[in-house]
């Protein structure tokens, strides 16, 4: 019991000044961003993309059909980080990055949710819930690039 106070009294002398803290050290602005947001797409969106579209495929040609999909726990594993990734990555595009706060934000949800389905498919290893997903990850990316357009503008 006395071991039980000391722990209480020690966790009440820590929360303390959490508190105590004035409404402009609560909501102290979010850190600067590190990178802009080409450089996020280029460097970690575009990538996570690809590799997720890329790992689920069906290709039809004379030679016949091959079903291209994560044979392995090792190969779904990479999928899963690149929707991890993706998602992350919606995540930091929520913040202040841009002009119109509110198109700007839904669309970002709509990755950040296609991805979190991804993770979904990929750990239930279901190569047709990838291609769904996948599906709705292209769209919220080229949502997003016909109303900002860009570098990518062409493609």
């Amino acid at each position: 019991m006395r071991t039980l106070l000391v722990l209480l009294s020690g966790v009440a002398v820590w929360a303390a000044p959490a508190c105590n803290q004035s409404p402009a050290e609560a909501q102290a602005p979010p850190p600067r961003a590190v990178v802009d947001v080409e450089r996020l797409m280029v460097q970690t969106v575009e990538p996570a993309a690809n590799a997720i579209w890329k790992s689920v495929s069906t290709t039809v040609s004379i030679e016949g059909v091959k079903e291209r999909f994560p044979r392995n726990d090792k190969e779904w594993a990479a999928v899963r980080s690149s929707a991890h990734t993706l998602a992350e990555s919606g995540r930091l595009l929520l913040g202040n990055r841009g002009k119109d706060t509110d198109p700007w934000a839904a669309m970002s949800r709509d990755l950040i949710e296609a991805a979190e389905e991804t993770i979904e498919a990929a750990e239930a290893k279901r190569p047709e819930g990838i291609l769904d997903a996948g599906e709705k990850i292209y769209y919220a990316c080229i949502g997003c690039h016909r109303r900002y357009p860009g570098r990518m503008q062409n493609q």
